[in-house]
């Protein structure tokens, strides 16, 4: 009986100290705008009730239990708008990040596990979706004509 071949395992950050910089950066322009928002609701239902009280209704007013109920029906929306886009940040952010981080560590590892006194250096590939494509692309035309080169 033949046993499945094992799935190679996927690294979860190939170049941590870059991409969760790269989450801490997106994530910290995200909470602040939200930041912003927040406040600024906060300003417009302050600025709401201060005019209810300035008419001189009373607290118990149909307008002030509206402004209580839209006002906590706003804090709902921010909060779970924050957490969702902050976990959607995070995940994004690595799946991101790594085709960013990938292409650059394997060109590392080429460089590092490619023996230069080879006659025929193999090419140097990228993941189909990875980002820098033209960077292997341009690397291996380089690589060729050194090769040739070295042989005329």
């Amino acid at each position: 009986m033949e046993t499945a071949p094992k799935k190679a395992r996927q690294t979860f950050l190939i170049n941590p100290d870059f991409q969760w910089a790269m989450i801490r950066w997106t994530l910290f322009i995200s909470l602040f705008s939200s930041g912003i928002f927040y406040i600024s609701t906060v300003i417009f239902f302050n600025d709401l009730q201060e005019l209810g009280m300035h008419q001189k209704l009373p607290p118990d007013s149909p307008y002030f239990r509206f402004l209580s109920q839209e006002n906590q029906r706003m804090n709902l929306i921010f909060g779970l708008t924050t957490i969702v886009s902050s976990a959607l940040i995070v995940l994004f952010g690595i799946r991101f990040s790594h085709k960013i981080a990938g292409p650059i560590h394997r060109f590392r590892q080429y460089l590092t596990g490619t023996d230069p006194s080879s006659s025929k250096l193999p090419d140097l590939q990228f993941r189909e979706d990875d980002f820098f494509q033209e960077l292997a692309t341009d690397f291996n035309s380089f690589k060729s004509k050194i090769q040739s080169q070295s042989q005329d």
